[in-house]
């Protein structure tokens, strides 16, 4: 059950068809429909654990690469701890989504930090088309052929075509929908030169490999965060389905961190 408040919140945001929330210093406009109103009751970054852990670890100059960006929740806690100094992309395929994030980016003044790319990532370029109701998002689809909105397919590597970008890639989160493998397979030359921390969803994987067996298989440990953002690492037997895990590798600039803590 939502507290009062949070009803309160959620009412406001389906007779306006948007809200906007103030959290943190940040403004914050949500839609409605389907899987977007809850973001405008939690939208500060106790939001999901990782969060926290993440703004935690942020240093001046980081790259942080958010797929699956929606509203930009991350991004825009990222680019408030980053602006000036680092920089935020944030990859979003769907349209309804990117105009409220690309409203967001410039109602916090940040449009010199965070880079909204419409397109969705995967292991290699192209087109996919894009079907359902744009404004209930739990609907939306990505399928390989018509009908639908075209939609252009982009990696992480290409998106970090700029190697001083890449060099300072610390942090990439991944909420792909089921697809997060693809999109670590269309990032492995960045993985691989800056091994960066990684958020990622452990949904239902629709790829031929788990994304916890590809980053195992390349040497990264996977943990799990409390409340209060502190990470413990995970047994494989703990993987539950449709939360968040983080993979750091031995040589990624937080795991020597989280040896020191």
């Amino acid at each position: 059950m939502w507290p009062a408040a949070t009803r309160v919140i959620l009412a406001k945001a389906t007779a306006r068809h948007e809200v906007t929330v103030h959290r943190e210093g940040l403004r914050i406009t949500c839609g409605t429909g389907d899987g977007q109103g809850s973001f405008c009751a939690i939208a500060g970054s106790s939001y999901e654990p990782e969060l926290i852990w993440l703004l935690g670890q942020l240093q001046a100059r980081d790259t942080f690469v958010d797929v699956g960006a929606n509203i930009g929740i991350y991004s825009l806690h990222a680019a408030r701890h980053l602006v000036g100094s680092g920089t935020v992309f944030s990859v979003e395929p769907n349209p309804e989504a990117l105009r409220i994030l690309s409203r967001n980016i410039e109602a916090n003044n940040f449009s010199g930090t965070i880079t909204p790319i419409h397109a969705a990532a995967s292991r290699t370029t192209g087109q996919l088309y894009l079907t359902g109701t744009p404004t209930k998002w739990n609907s939306l689809q990505l399928h390989e052929r018509p009908p639908g909105i075209p939609v252009k397919v982009t990696t992480v590597d290409e998106v970090l075509h700029d190697a001083e970008k890449r060099a300072h890639l610390h942090f990439l989160k991944i909420d792909a929908e089921g697809v997060e493998t693809d999109v670590l397979a269309g990032a492995s030359d960045s993985i691989q030169q800056s091994w960066p921390a990684i958020i990622f969803e452990n949904s239902i994987n629709r790829s031929a490999e788990s994304p916890t067996a590809w980053l195992l298989a390349r040497g990264y440990r996977i943990y799990a965060a409390d409340n209060l953002g502190r990470l413990t690492e995970a047994a494989s037997t703990n993987y539950a389905h449709h939360t968040n895990l983080v993979a750091i590798h031995p040589r990624s600039r937080v795991a020597i961190n989280f040896a020191h803590q």
